[in-house]
């Protein structure tokens, strides 16, 4: 996953990935870290949501309520679709 992030570093859905990896094996703050690095690239929904989910798996509800409303003010109709 490292290296694919190294030959493409501007990808998403890389760090989208390895978030997901990371979260699946129990560790949420480098998930987070993974999360946070594609929702900054990619300002979408799903990248957001990735977020908030790791966010709130270790109680960092202030944070994931923080990303929950920038999420909204970027796609504001996507929590209605």
């Amino acid at each position: 996953m490292d290296r694919a992030i190294h030959y493409r570093p501007a990808s998403a859905c890389a760090y989208v990935f390895k978030g997901k990896l990371y979260l699946a094996n129990g560790q949420s703050e480098p998930a987070i870290v993974a999360f946070q690095q594609a929702s900054i690239m990619r300002k979408d929904v799903r990248s957001f949501s990735h977020l908030i989910t790791a966010q709130l798996a270790v109680n960092k509800v202030k944070e994931a309520s923080n990303a929950a409303s920038e999420c909204l003010s970027i796609a504001p109709t996507a929590a209605t679709s």
